[in-house]
């Protein structure tokens, strides 16, 4: 006979919050089985609230998952329905939780792309005139910094380094694309203008 399952371990301070199920039967029953999801459930709630700990409320689901797996018999197909019943309507608000959060953590980071856009262009508009002038990295539209993966392109760190795009076509044209995103199948416009865009975007001027 399999040894007895013995009950997942819980903190003192948790223990304030939620109850411990009864020790279980050797075998499990399926009164154990019922019990250990009400204290799975218990201590969802209570996580929810910050009350108890991550590996606590994973204890409980291996426990619950060997009570499972050591009843004589095998669960009723009735007990598996009930059971993912119940594990759907105690996750549903959890995942609810997770799905908002990262929408929050993704307009979080949109609003931070665009204030550092925003704060570097308005850098470059001070950073004075000659070609030494030192200018910030200015992201693109998308927020994607030009000089990382997947561009990789080399910084526009003074004036310098912006004119020298025109014997680069390459990477001048991928600049001025990333900072001019085409809304229409368009020719691009001459050379000399594409570097004075390329300028504008990044809030410096070409002297």
């Amino acid at each position: 006979m399999p040894p007895v399952i013995a009950l997942p371990l819980l903190s003192n301070e948790s223990a304030k919050t939620v109850k411990l199920p009864a020790p279980p039967s050797q075998p499990p029953t399926v009164t154990d089985i019922t019990n250990s999801l009400h204290y799975s459930q218990d201590l969802l709630v209570a996580h929810g609230r910050k009350k108890v700990k991550d590996e606590e409320v994973f204890q409980a689901e291996l426990y619950k998952n060997k009570l499972i797996s050591s009843h004589e018999g095998g669960e009723p197909a009735w007990f598996t329905a009930a059971m993912n019943r119940i594990l759907d309507e105690q996750l549903a608000p959890i995942k609810a939780d997770i799905r908002t959060l990262k929408d929050d953590v993704h307009g979080l980071k949109g609003e931070l792309s665009s204030v550092r856009r925003i704060a570097a262009i308005t850098y470059n508009m001070s950073a004075g005139t000659g070609d030494e002038a030192g200018f910030e990295i200015v992201p693109f539209p998308n927020g994607q910094d030009p000089t990382k993966a997947p561009h990789n392109l080399p910084p526009l760190k003074c004036a310098k380094d912006v004119k020298e795009l025109s014997t680069n076509g390459d990477r001048r044209d991928q600049y001025y694309r990333g900072y001019y995103p085409p809304t229409a199948p368009a020719r691009l416009p001459p050379i000399s203008e594409r570097i004075d865009k390329i300028f504008v975007a990044i809030g410096a001027k070409n002297y």
